[in-house]
């Protein structure tokens, strides 16, 4: 799923640490789980686009082979 619900945040911030000392760059995260919900609401309410994964060839092929399923 392309949402960051769905996300395994403590993993996402391992490999963040992780490579933020290898490259020195500052890691900074933020949870934007909280509140998801109410603007997705805003988002339908106002007309926005939502798209349906999150853009990684990965997400784009498994969207397109439960569609592909689905006609079958």
């Amino acid at each position: 799923m392309n949402r960051s619900l769905y996300q395994n945040h403590e993993a996402l911030i391992e490999v963040a640490k992780f490579m933020s000392k290898k490259y020195g760059v500052e890691f900074l995260y933020r949870d934007f789980r909280v509140g998801f919900r109410e603007g997705q609401a805003k988002a339908r309410e106002l007309g926005l686009y939502m798209q349906k994964y999150c853009g990684c060839v990965f997400s784009e092929e498994d969207r397109y082979l439960r569609h592909k399923k689905r006609k079958d």
